[in-house]
């Protein structure tokens, strides 16, 4: 019973997800912490890409912000778009 009790007062750690789309297709997805996806994000943003932020509900309907990180044509050769999807839970965001 004391441990039921315990594990509810225990945060939930939550990570960011990281999608790559490649000319559309969905390639990898990596796990971040949400460190790794902030800095990310911002360094994108610093960089002139195209960075749209969203805030809505995953599946289960706690609150997530999700990152689109348009690249501009020319970075890489050989693919015309990338697009970067960054999916991060708010309560990471809230968790001190």
């Amino acid at each position: 019973m004391t441990t039921a009790i315990r594990s509810k007062c225990l945060p939930v750690v939550r990570d960011c997800r990281l999608v790559a789309l490649t000319d559309g297709v969905k390639g990898s997805t990596r796990h971040l912490s949400v460190y790794e996806a902030r800095t990310a994000v911002r360094g994108w943003r610093r960089d002139g890409e195209s960075v749209h932020t969203y805030r809505t509900t995953d599946r289960d309907g706690a609150d997530m912000v999700v990152a689109n990180v348009q690249i501009a044509p020319g970075r890489w050769s050989g693919v015309t778009r990338v697009n970067f999807v960054y999916e991060i839970p708010v309560e990471s965001l809230l968790d001190l």
